[in-house]
């Protein structure tokens, strides 16, 4: 029996894919409501918008860090991977609030 067939690894394999779905989802998302605020004449100008673009990628590149980290560790089994998702815990609330802004 081949290694990919094994129902574990096919599972494994559609997590993986599902993850980066949303993960590429939420940024378009994100960087399509920046987009749509910045032209609203209405909406108060509290910063360039290419700001909040920046801000939105780094957010979702702290996510994807994250995600990334915690799937090798679960594989791996070595807690040193898991330092990617220490750091998106620590950093995320501040990114978010940037991004809000």
């Amino acid at each position: 029996m081949s290694k990919l067939s094994a129902p574990q690894t096919q599972l494994s394999l559609v997590r993986l894919i599902c993850i980066a779905c949303v993960a590429v989802l939420v940024g378009n998302v994100l960087r399509s409501a920046a987009i749509l605020l910045a032209l609203d004449p209405a909406a108060p100008q509290l910063g360039h918008p290419r700001d909040a673009l920046v801000n939105m990628h780094q957010l979702l590149h702290l996510v994807v860090d994250a995600e990334t980290g915690e799937r090798v560790y679960l594989l791996a089994g070595e807690r040193v991977h898991l330092e990617a998702f220490r750091v998106a815990r620590d950093q995320y609330r501040e990114i978010l609030a940037a991004v809000a802004l």
